[in-house]
């Protein structure tokens, strides 16, 4: 983290809510905290550990204009710091700043990692920017709390206007939240997004995508432009023959013309040695192709199913612990799903 003491004093400031948040769904309805991915009435109705990954600002970031030669952040985040192993402090505790170049695609700017302190402010480009006008979008922390966060700059800061299309609503596990990757900006989900220049919210939640009839309700009372619904990770074969066919039926019954993309579970990394590794993966797919016929049968439209030999690779190399993918994984998985949003956006 750099040091604010040795930087000179920056003359425009922002406080975040004013820069246009985005990947927060459920717009209007009351919320604990502005930056939580979860309303609040949902607190009562979920598992505490559920509740509180979703208080985690996986997927949220900010959108604004600036010429900048230099762009800080102070933060104010919760005390909590999660035990994960297999992600780096910055994913788990960095902001993550990208910028539009020239031709319009967004490029990484910088990074700051906040360590464990709960207040602090640190300098995301680690040289001057190049003061040319552009859009900047700041990913927040992966697995911590934000309770404050406030943009400074050389320049005016301007809040860029709210994308109106929908979002794409991603319901999902560790995998999604961010598990793994090096940065916040890192994971599939913002790769995805970033391709496609749409909004997405990140409804990853570590061990607990579980399909609760509370949670299908809440992504029911959502407008997306799609669902992606990736949950076989927490859930066996058994409990996913038990849970997603009524996950589908709440949002087909909400929501009876937008496309609901079923993906399939991940291969573990180190199944070439493990031969238990395939038996469970091969039979966890089976059973959500099996899901996938039977609400076919019963007439349900506009659902789709894409099962993968390997999301990460075939060489096994996109992992860090076998279940999550390190920044490689990520990228080949994004790789992976653009082709098969792209139809579906269209």
């Amino acid at each position: 983290m750099s040091d604010p003491a040795a930087a000179p004093p920056l003359p425009h400031w922002k406080n975040g809510l004013d820069l246009t948040p985005a990947g927060l769904g459920w717009r209007g309805e009351p919320r604990e905290n502005p930056w939580d991915r979860l309303p609040l009435d949902l607190k009562t109705q979920i598992p505490e550990n559920l509740w509180n990954l979703g208080t985690q600002s996986a997927g949220v970031y900010l959108q604004f204009r600036s010429a900048a030669t230099q762009l800080r952040v102070r933060w104010k985040l919760q005390e909590a710091w999660p035990y994960a192993p297999n992600t780096t402090g910055c994913g788990i505790s960095g902001f993550d700043l990208y910028g539009r170049d020239a031709q319009g695609h967004w490029r990484w700017a910088g990074s700051v990692f906040t360590g464990n302190p709960a207040e602090g402010e640190g300098t995301l480009n680690r040289m001057p920017l190049d003061g040319q006008p552009r859009e900047y979008r700041l990913y927040l922390p992966l697995r911590r709390r934000v309770l404050g966060l406030e943009m400074g700059s050389d320049a005016e800061i301007v809040p860029l206007p709210r994308d109106p299309r929908p979002p794409l609503a991603y319901y999902a596990t560790s995998i999604v939240h961010g598990e793994g990757v090096g940065r916040p900006g890192m994971t599939q989900a913002a790769l995805v997004a970033r391709h496609f220049d749409v909004e997405l919210l990140n409804l990853g939640f570590c061990g607990s995508a579980r399909c609760e009839p509370a949670i299908a309700a809440a992504l029911a009372r959502l407008d997306p432009r799609l669902y992606l619904i990736d949950v076989l990770p927490n859930n066996s074969a058994a409990e996913a023959a038990e849970r997603i066919p009524p996950l589908l039926d709440t949002l087909r019954t909400a929501r009876p013309h937008t496309p609901i993309l079923l993906l399939g579970d991940r291969i573990y990394g180190d199944a070439t040695f493990c031969p238990v590794r395939d038996a469970v993966f091969s039979e966890k797919n089976q059973t959500l192709a099996r899901i996938f016929a039977d609400a076919q049968r019963r007439g349900m439209q506009h659902l789709h199913l894409h099962l993968d030999p390997d999301w990460y690779g075939e060489d096994r190399e996109g992992t860090t612990d076998a279940s999550h993918p390190n920044d490689l994984g990520a990228w080949r998985m994004a790789q992976k799903l653009i082709p098969l949003l792209a139809p579906l956006l269209a």
